[in-house]
């Protein structure tokens, strides 16, 4: 499928109706972060930087001897992951970017257990007092494959699909190309974008992919499904 883009490079002029629009680096759209060149970062450290937030407005809540340890962790993945996790679906993830999101992650934990970090404690000594492995980024790559799933069996957003699947006419700039959106799917599977939109049509497997996959299983196994 080729598709045509009318791409207008940042810092031409757009008239609209005799009026000059104006153009900005970036901009804030229903709470999201977005920039000219599609770059994910700046909406990653706003997230970030409003989890933490969230986290410190309720100081209270971790004070709390009276709350039990599940009950505050429930309360942090409504509170503060929600708000941190807001937009995942469209953002494309650089390691840069897992780093900085793991790194919140333990933040998140250590402000809860109120512990500095000039006591020198390790992440795993953390997350065993807690309980539970690194979660954050499983949730993410659960997200986004679900999404995708949807996508690709024709549910929603006809143009979704369509950018997904379509080819920019024109030639590719010189040098190290840019991640994509699907090149995370890719790093996560192995899958081709054939072979995921073939093991999207079966609802139940591409589910338990998803499940594999967001577990950090071995790519072998869930290759597997694709042609079981």
């Amino acid at each position: 499928m080729n598709v045509k883009y009318n791409y207008i490079p940042y810092g031409n002029n757009i008239n609209m109706n005799g009026e000059e629009v104006e153009q900005v680096s970036h901009f804030k759209y229903l709470g999201s972060v977005k920039t000219c060149n599609a770059n994910c970062p700046i909406d990653i450290k706003a997230r970030i930087g409003m989890a933490k937030g969230k986290m410190s407005d309720r100081q209270d809540i971790w004070n709390d001897s009276n709350l039990s340890t599940v009950l505050k962790m429930k309360l942090v993945k409504i509170m503060v992951w929600r708000v941190l996790l807001y937009g995942i679906k469209g953002w494309t993830l650089t390691k840069a970017d897992e780093n900085r999101l793991t790194a919140a992650e333990m933040w998140i934990w250590r402000r809860k257990l109120r512990i500095s970090w000039t006591e020198k404690r390790t992440n795993r000594g953390i997350l065993d007092e807690v309980g539970v492995k690194r979660q954050l980024l499983g949730e993410i790559v659960s997200r986004k494959l679900s999404y995708l799933g949807h996508t690709l069996r024709g549910i929603g957003s006809a143009m979704t699909l369509q950018v997904i699947e379509g080819n920019g006419e024109g030639k590719r700039k010189v040098g190290r190309q840019r991640k994509q959106w699907y090149d995370n799917i890719s790093d996560w599977t192995g899958l081709s974008l054939v072979e995921a939109t073939r093991l999207a049509q079966n609802r139940a497997t591409w589910k338990k992919m998803t499940v594999l996959t967001a577990a950090g299983e071995e790519e072998d196994i869930i290759f597997s499904l694709a042609f079981k």
